[in-house]
């Protein structure tokens, strides 16, 4: 009877291996850095695996930075924000295996999560502007500085010796300049400020998993208006 079992145990092995079971890495909860700075409105994302600056272990377009935002009315409060934080770290960063991110799921609003009975939305900033491609990232670090400029609300990014790269407007989730009367009448509501949020994520070359770093209520930027 034992060599029964132990038979069919080392098929039942054999069967798995091969059908292929999903071969998956984890990085390690500190690979990625993310240091937020409110009074100088700026991200500095800093890459502390080898691993993950090998680019051979990484697919061509990996890693990509997604810049979300949420918007603080004089009706909002902090347990929404909090539970739609929290919504999105279980949707989208259950490890080992996260739910891939697309620039398509933010038509409407990314996230939705009822609060008190209030809406409070995760968005996605307008078209490709809040997606910053691999192309960008300089030695082991993204720099990335927001500003006003007019009605307009700049995204500057820079290189790890503090050279500017490249710069580019950010739009509402509806296409419109974040400091425009538009914007507001899209809010229907006073707007205080708008809070982003960076995401980093990493698909690979020879691992089936997706891997993204998780939203923090500590660790996004505060744009007052």
């Amino acid at each position: 009877m034992k060599k029964r079992h132990l038979f069919i145990s080392l098929l039942i092995l054999l069967i798995f291996s091969s059908c292929g079971i999903p071969n998956m890495v984890v990085p390690d909860s500190n690979a990625v850095s993310i240091s937020a700075d409110d009074t100088s409105s700026s991200y500095t994302i800093t890459i502390n695996d080898p691993f993950l600056l090998n680019r051979s272990n990484l697919s061509s377009y990996s890693p990509e930075i997604y810049l979300f935002y949420t918007v603080s009315t004089q009706s909002t409060s902090s347990g929404g924000f909090s539970k739609l934080i929290t919504t999105f770290n279980t949707n989208y960063c259950s490890y080992p295996d996260c739910k891939p991110l697309s620039s398509s799921d933010g038509e409407v609003g990314f996230l939705d999560e009822s609060y008190n009975d209030d809406t409070y939305s995760l968005l996605l900033f307008n078209g490709n502007n809040g997606i910053i491609s691999n192309s960008h990232l300089e030695g082991d670090k993204f720099n990335l500085k927001f500003s006003q400029h007019a009605n307009d609300l700049i995204l500057s990014i820079y290189g790890s010796d503090g050279s500017f790269i490249t710069e580019k407007t950010l739009k509402s989730n509806g296409n419109n300049s974040f400091f425009s009367n538009e914007f507001h009448n899209e809010i229907d509501s006073e707007v205080n400020s708008i809070d982003i949020y960076a995401v980093i994520s990493y698909s690979f070359s020879e691992y089936s998993n997706v891997w993204n770093t998780k939203l923090s209520t500590s660790k996004n930027i505060s744009i007052d208006f």
